[in-house]
């Protein structure tokens, strides 16, 4: 996916008793601790141990209490959760390609969520050759032609008019798959963690759609462009939100925000809630099931900000492994008669009694500033396809 480096303001069951040990004294937070993804209970909080920097030590602990999801967002968070500390070490084969004069700070933060995006989709996808990760500095664009060249590559004219201002990509051609970022100046100093380490997680994870899939899928060739899209958003912004290098919400968010999800997904709704609001639950719908959006002519409203929200109820609903069997299922039969043999429900009734209410609740809850279309709740006529 291209993605513009600007400012980002936009936006399972527990773990098993063997990961749960219970003490009285040892953990507490921000002390050393031996073993990444171990849980100690300190009275009523569990404390979990993380990878901070190079040292492993004890995060802030939760309470008991809320560690038992009680919405789909918190019951989809919790399967990532779980699943990532899980997870094993895992060192993807990736070339680092950084310009002299990238700045390293961005540099580092990308890496990061690249290198937990590999960890956590390691069950899914492990590349099976060399990974490259070119890194450019926005001003030598012949530099980065030239390196993505070595690899079997070409930029193509809209990037290469949007070199200076940034974006990123994952390519992937018959000879494998290219991660590029370009556009960060070296002297930028205000380098928004979160949403950045999120940036790094989502285009990897299209390195991982693409080798699920057998190919890319960003014109609805596999999967729908909401999946696509939607579920990189959906990822990128959970697992940033586990690592410890998003730093702390500044005061301000605060006052208004639990978590940088929370507020990512503020600022994404509320930039494109409009859209979503203007239409009835039926328009939308139709919007949906319409051609061209499987063909990927898909707006941002839809793909990014509904599409994630999609997401989020499919696996909050299914589980992540059944997600991604309907994915591998679709390599080899349309993904509508995939989506019916895995989930048991024909796409166009799930998404009338399922998708279309989910999204315009949740865009209602997280903004309700704007209101929405007063036939929204409308029971959706539909018809299985």
């Amino acid at each position: 996916m291209k993605i513009r480096l600007i400012a980002l303001l936009v936006i399972t069951p527990l773990l098993l008793s063997s990961q749960l040990s219970t003490s009285h004294a040892a953990a507490k937070a921000g002390a050393k601790c031996s073993t990444v993804g171990v849980k100690s209970v300190v009275g009523t909080k569990t404390f979990t141990c993380v990878k901070s920097g190079k040292k492993l030590i004890w995060d802030k602990g939760v309470n008991k209490a809320t560690l038992i999801p009680k919405t789909r967002e918190e019951k989809a968070f919790e399967l990532v959760r779980a699943a990532y500390l899980a997870k094993p070490a895992y060192k993807a084969p990736i070339t680092y390609v950084v310009a002299e004069k990238s700045n390293q700070s961005f540099f580092q933060i990308i890496k990061t969520g690249t290198e937990a995006s590999a960890k956590f989709f390691q069950n899914y996808y492990k590349p099976h050759s060399e990974l490259p990760f070119i890194m450019a500095d926005g001003v030598d664009i012949e530099w980065m032609i030239s390196n993505m060249s070595k690899y079997g590559f070409e930029m193509d004219h809209w990037s290469r008019g949007a070199f200076k201002s940034g974006w990123g990509n994952a390519h992937t051609n018959s000879k494998g798959s290219i991660l590029v970022y370009t556009g960060m100046p070296s002297t930028e100093k205000n380098i928004y963690a979160f949403g950045n380490l999120g940036f790094g997680v989502h285009e990897y994870f299209h390195v991982v759609t693409a080798g699920i899939l057998g190919k890319e899928s960003k014109f609805g060739e596999v999967i729908p462009r909401w999946a696509y899209e939607g579920s990189a958003s959906f990822f990128g912004n959970a697992i940033a939100e586990l690592l410890p290098e998003k730093g702390e919400l500044d005061m301000w968010q605060k006052t208004r925000f639990k978590t940088f999800t929370k507020s990512m997904r503020y600022y994404n709704v509320k930039e494109r809630v409009p859209v979503l609001h203007s239409l009835s639950s039926q328009q939308l719908y139709n919007t949906f099931i319409a051609p061209e959006i499987d063909a990927g002519t898909c707006p941002q409203a839809y793909c990014y900000t509904a599409g994630e929200l999609l997401t989020e109820v499919l696996l909050a609903d299914y589980g992540i492994d059944k997600y991604f069997s309907w994915w591998r299922a679709s390599t080899n039969t349309p993904w509508r008669s995939a989506f019916e043999k895995t989930f048991g429900i024909n796409f166009n009734q799930w998404l009338a009694e399922v998708g279309i209410l989910y999204v315009m609740e949740e865009a209602s809850k997280v903004y309700p500033e704007q209101p929405a279309n007063p036939d929204y709740k409308k029971k959706i006529e539909f018809t299985k396809s």
